[in-house]
């Protein structure tokens, strides 16, 4: 985008056509430790959420400058400004539900084997962040903007990450 920073858009998606157990259904990759990676969802639990048909779709943006150049510190430090955003939509079929048995504690309670998505509700994260801190060290800040129900999932975290970048 020339002025404004390098854009890198990703579309990823898949279907399972035929009844599968759930192993192998699609797994959606989560980050529950403090280090962020960008080929997965920073605010998704390991395991939250599983389907048998998904569409992906993750945006990151380097401004390159173009914001923290006008801050004269931020300019000499040559700190860079970095967004993100990853949205996916799924679900699993009827047919994949009725293979998972139904499975109880020691209380009765029905235990829930995974939670599958809904293919009308995306989840959805944005984040935001700085590179290029003492030339390695780059801080990430996520929101979780969907599924909130989850209590045991995190809305906002903090990732680090160490980059070289040439």
């Amino acid at each position: 985008m020339g002025f404004f920073g390098v854009s890198n858009i990703e579309l990823s998606g898949g279907y399972n056509f035929s009844q599968l157990p759930y192993p192998l259904l699609t797994n959606h990759i989560g980050n529950a430790t403090n280090f962020f990676s960008s080929s997965v969802y920073n605010t998704m639990e390991f395991f939250e959420f599983t389907s048998d048909h998904h569409v992906g779709l993750a945006v990151s943006h380097h401004f390159e400058g173009f914001l923290l150049n006008s801050i004269p510190l931020m300019k000499k430090l040559k700190w860079r400004m970095v967004s993100a955003s990853r949205i996916l939509f799924g679900g699993v079929r009827p047919e994949n539900l009725q293979t998972i048995p139904q499975q109880f504690d020691t209380e009765g309670n029905a235990i829930v084997a995974f939670k599958p998505l809904d293919f009308s509700r995306p989840y959805i994260e944005v984040g935001y962040g700085v590179e290029n801190i003492f030339k390695v060290l780059r801080v990430d800040a996520f929101h979780r903007l969907s599924y909130l129900e989850n209590t045991t999932a995190p809305k906002f975290s903090v990732k680090f990450s160490l980059q070289f970048v040439l």
